[in-house]
């Protein structure tokens, strides 16, 4: 395995470059779930005008059978978002560690099984977003506010009834993002030989003041943190896991 010649490390430098790309990912990826959800409530809203004049309020096939193909097109439609999702993380953490650590492939990392339960973990978050809203919707289609209601008051009865599925989805999205781009970081320090990483805040007003804490903290791999996550691991986190390498520069 060839070794890069290698700098000084500056934590804060390799932190952004570990994040820059990483968030044009989380970007496409929140984009991409955001369209979903605003192409399946307009398919709720369509079909509910259509079928207006058969009693709305009433409990009918055509909205279960409605709910079927939604609940298969967010799984369909979510697999596509969350592997083109990985794929970029994948190569936006290759770009961000390639002049401080050996060219580490993904089958060097061992991280393709961890990958698909993750994947697999991040879909039924999703699926639970998606299957909670459908219920909202039946709730509101079926109540007697909506007997004879137009499409656009239809839409306003749904933001009444508090349905927070976009935003939820949004979130599931960028914190999986987050996630998956720190537990990679892990599996390619790991898998290069590196025992310790430094804790790197991205030092804007958005970080938790108990993250704060660990900027610039060195920590051993899988050794508890005094927030009991490792970088990346917290609800939307966005702190990153800085190789150090003077086990590696000793053994060179």
């Amino acid at each position: 395995m060839k070794r890069p010649n290698r700098k000084r490390i500056n934590p804060a430098a390799v932190a952004t470059r570990m994040l820059v790309r990483a968030e044009v990912a989380e970007r496409r990826y929140v984009r991409g779930v955001q369209n979903l959800f605003d192409h399946i409530q307009g398919e709720y809203l369509a079909l509910a005008d259509m079928r207006m004049d058969s009693g709305i309020h009433k409990k009918t096939p055509w909205l279960a059978a409605l709910e079927i193909r939604i609940l298969a097109l967010v799984r369909s439609a979510g697999e596509k978002l969350f592997d083109r999702m990985a794929i970029e993380v994948v190569a936006a953490s290759a770009w961000a560690i390639k002049d401080t650590l050996p060219a580490i492939t993904l089958a060097d990392t061992g991280f393709s099984a961890q990958m698909a339960v993750f994947r697999e973990a991040n879909l039924s978050l999703l699926d639970e977003a998606f299957r909670e809203y459908a219920g909202a919707v039946r709730v509101v289609f079926e109540s007697p506010s909506a007997i004879g209601a137009t499409v656009s008051q239809l839409q306003e009865l749904l933001k009444q009834a508090g349905v927070g599925t976009r935003a939820r989805a949004e979130l599931i999205a960028r914190d999986q993002t987050l996630k998956f781009n720190g537990q990679l970081a892990k599996a390619r320090q790991v898998a290069a030989g590196v025992l310790k990483y430094t804790w790197v805040t991205s030092r804007d007003e958005r970080v938790r003041a108990t993250h704060k804490a660990l900027d610039r903290r060195v920590f051993h791999w899988g050794e508890p943190t005094p927030i009991g996550y490792e970088p990346g691991q917290d609800y939307q986190c966005r702190c990153v896991a800085v190789p150090v390498l003077d086990h590696l520069d000793n053994k060179a």
